[in-house]
């Protein structure tokens, strides 16, 4: 897949209802050796332990082939927890 270097969101949603976003790069500003890089992965709180982002992510990774950045920061504890 050719991708121009641009930035992207796909909205979450269920029920008709916005319930996040994910916001990621492609091109050469995704870092490194990947095609993309996600910035920002967001659920409201309404929202959470429904496994909406993970339903989100698998739709993404689907939509858009290729290889992925992905960081988070430690102090995040909600991006942490498992």
């Amino acid at each position: 897949m050719n991708c121009i270097n641009k930035v992207d969101l796909i909205e979450v949603n269920k029920n008709n209802e916005v319930a996040g976003f994910i916001l990621f790069n492609t091109g050469k500003y995704a870092g490194g050796q990947a095609n993309f890089s996600v910035h920002e992965l967001f659920v409201a709180k309404s929202f959470r332990s429904r496994g909406i982002a993970t339903r989100a992510v698998n739709k993404l990774l689907e939509m858009y082939k290729g290889t992925y950045r992905v960081e988070q920061l430690e102090k995040n504890k909600l991006a942490t927890k498992g």
